[in-house]
């Protein structure tokens, strides 16, 4: 059994002259929905053994926010420089090289995020807000039989409606 939680980062501060996108920070409201998701996330009782994570400014802070609220046995997040740019597609063939860990947490991007996450669930999500999260518990006992599976069951829950 596999495990992938796909989180869209915190909502972060719009074009900042002479700061490049990659290092836009979280505003006050992104900082407060990484926390609450965080407390989300422990209520219902998540552990994560790995996480993966784009090295995007808005999206390291969010899992540095978020992520002592959770168990996660590794404790050392993992910056994937392809998570940055990645289509949905991308994200799943990085999910499929995997070759430890059973529930991983993606921290990413939109489109990428939602496209994945729409695909997986077989429709398109209303609307998949910053610091929104999509979970997909998947049949199988090795990532690399991701790619061929569908989830058994999925669920996308934010800050908003938990």
């Amino acid at each position: 059994m596999k495990r992938v939680y796909l989180l869209r980062h915190a909502k972060a501060k719009k074009d900042i002259p002479d700061l490049p996108d990659i290092e836009r920070p979280l505003l006050k409201r992104g900082r407060a929905d990484a926390e609450q998701m965080g407390l989300c996330l422990k209520q219902r009782g998540v552990s994560f053994d790995r996480v993966l994570c784009s090295p995007a400014l808005r999206a390291r802070e969010t899992v540095t926010i978020l992520l002592p609220f959770v168990h996660f046995s590794l404790r050392s997040v993992e910056y994937v420089d392809a998570l940055y740019l990645a289509s949905g597609e991308e994200i799943e063939n990085i999910l499929s090289t995997l070759k430890e860990g059973d529930t991983v947490l993606v921290c990413g991007h939109n489109p990428a995020i939602e496209d994945l996450a729409a695909r997986w669930a077989g429709k398109s999500l209303e609307k998949f807000r910053t610091c929104g999260c999509f979970y997909a518990r998947f049949s199988i006992e090795q990532w690399d039989q991701l790619p061929s599976n569908s989830p058994m069951e999925w669920e996308y829950f934010d800050t908003e409606s938990s």
